[in-house]
Parts: C-alpha cells; sequence; structure tokens
C-alpha cells in the first residue's frame, strides 16, 4: 500500500482533474475532496465500497484506505489541502469542526446540485490560468475549500433540522456572501419582511446557532480568506468588511483566533511557502 505525502501534491498543491483512472490502494497525509464531475465510478474507503455518482463529493482523510475503479468517460475534480490549513478554516465554521471531520467514524459524502456542480467547476478555472499570482492561487484556494464546507456544512444542518422554511434557506444562501455578510442584524433581517424576534428564534431553532453568531462566522471565513492575499492590507480587509475602524476589526479578530490578524497571516506563512 502506498502513501500519498505533501511531495505528491507540491506538483500540483491545489486540483487536478482525473479522467478515467485506477488506483492502488493507498493512504494520504493530507485531507482530498473528490469531487464526481461526470459518469460514475466505485470508491473503496477502508474496505467498503461505494457507487459514486455524479455531483457526489468524498472528503478523504489523512490515513482513510482508499482504492478507486473508474470507467471511461469517468471525470472527477480533485482539490487538495493539507491539515495546518485545512483545521484554520474549519475553525472559522465551529470551533469542532476539524475534529468532528478527522474523527467521524463513517465516510463523509454529500451531493451537489446540477447547478452548485457546474457552478463550483467554473470557479475552479481559475487554477488554469498561469497568468495568476502565487498569493491570488492561494486565496482562491482556501475560498474553494471554504464553499465546499460550506456547502456540506448546510446540507447536514438541512438532514438535521427538519421542515426548514424557505425563506430561513434563502437567507443562509444570501449571508454566505460578502455583500451580505458585512451588512449588520437588523439590515440582514429585513431580507426576510418578518419581525426581529421571530427571524431570531426560528434560526436558532433551525440552524442550532444564533443569527448573530453565524454571520460573525461567515464574515471571519471571509476575512481569513482576505489575509491569504499579502496584498490586501489590514486597513482594505478592514473596509471590505464593513468594520469603522481597522483597530475594531483586529479587536474583533483577537476575539475570536486569539491572535491579531498580522500574527494570523504570519503563523500561515511557512504553509503557503510550502506548496510553492
Amino acid at each position: 500500500m502506498s502513501v500519498l505525502n505533501q511531495e505528491i501534491i507540491a506538483r500540483t498543491p491545489y486540483t487536478q482533474l482525473i479522467i478515467s483512472k485506477k488506483s492502488p490502494l493507498h493512504t494520504h497525509t493530507f485531507f482530498e475532496f473528490s469531487i464526481c464531475i461526470s459518469g460514475s465510478t466505485q470508491n473503496q474507503i477502508n474496505g467498503t465500497v461505494y457507487d459514486i455518482q455524479e455531483g457526489t463529493v468524498v472528503l478523504l482523510r489523512p490515513d482513510d484506505e482508499h482504492i478507486f475503479y473508474s470507467e471511461k468517460g469517468h471525470v472527477s475534480r480533485d482539490v487538495y489541502i493539507e491539515p495546518k490549513l485545512f483545521k484554520s478554516i474549519c475553525d472559522c465554521f465551529a470551533p469542532d469542526l476539524y475534529e468532528t471531520l478527522s474523527t467521524k467514524p463513517l465516510s463523509i459524502f454529500f451531493k451537489l446540485s446540477e447547478y452548485e456542480l457546474q457552478n463550483f467547476e467554473r470557479k475552479m478555472g481559475v487554477f488554469n490560468n498561469n497568468k495568476m499570482r502565487p498569493e491570488q492561487l492561494h486565496a482562491s484556494h482556501i475560498a474553494a475549500i471554504s464553499e465546499l464546507l460550506d456547502l456540506w456544512y448546510q446540507q447536514q444542518t438541512r438532514i438535521e433540522q427538519e421542515d426548514i422554511p424557505n425563506w430561513l434557506t434563502s437567507l443562509t444562501r444570501q449571508i454566505n456572501t460578502i455583500e451580505i455578510a458585512t451588512k449588520n442584524i437588523n439590515e440582514i433581517i429585513q431580507l426576510t419582511n418578518y419581525a426581529h424576534g421571530y427571524v431570531c428564534r426560528r434560526f436558532k431553532k433551525h440552524m442550532g446557532i444564533t443569527l448573530q453568531d453565524y454571520v460573525t462566522s461567515v464574515k471571519f471565513s471571509f476575512a481569513c480568506a482576505l489575509l491569504f492575499d499579502p496584498s490586501n492590507s489590514i486597513e482594505l480587509i478592514s473596509s471590505k468588511l464593513n468594520y469603522s475602524s481597522a483597530a475594531n476589526f483586529i479587536a474583533a479578530f483577537r476575539r475570536k483566533f486569539g491572535v491579531t490578524p498580522a500574527q494570523w497571516r504570519k503563523n500561515q506563512r511557512p504553509t503557503l511557502s510550502d506548496t510553492k
């Protein structure tokens, strides 16, 4: 059994397309999202064989024993990410998310709609652009992983919480854009045409988190993505996120992560240089 380590993904550090291929039994030292773009494949993970159809996303974790058999016409999109960086993104969603995904006993699958699949694959085209600066590619990589996590997170919530009203589903999708996530809570609630208290109660009931905490989590996810591009100053990021001052942004960031934005950015530099 082979082990695919960091040296393997150093040549293609972000993503690649896998076309009609069979693999030997192997494990990874990194995380991998494998997305079935077209066709179908059989994927054996930790001894169990799964039939993977178009639109299915599989999260392969370090040490998962894995082998796949794909027939002619099958195409999958693999997106790679090392554990340290993956944890930093997971922490933007929930403090225990990385541990949940890492230790979950069963394999992790979720399904993308046709629109979600096409939209995601269109965005991945940025990695074919050899004129993009390395820091721009890193930022796009963070955004891609964050989007996949968000799609999984929303689907898990829908599974765990039944009869979510359409207005709430629409609201969460709007919040996951930087234009809406940077508005204040009253402005966000006005998008629903419901009363403040009603929206907050229903949001907490169905999502298991307060509306304010959810908006804050999304906002910090965008903050981390912006910080990965060193051309974005702290002042520019605080402005993009609609903070009244850079000092307020720094204070809020420190409360969330225990370090300043500048320290967080510095801590990620070894990760960025390792993948170049």
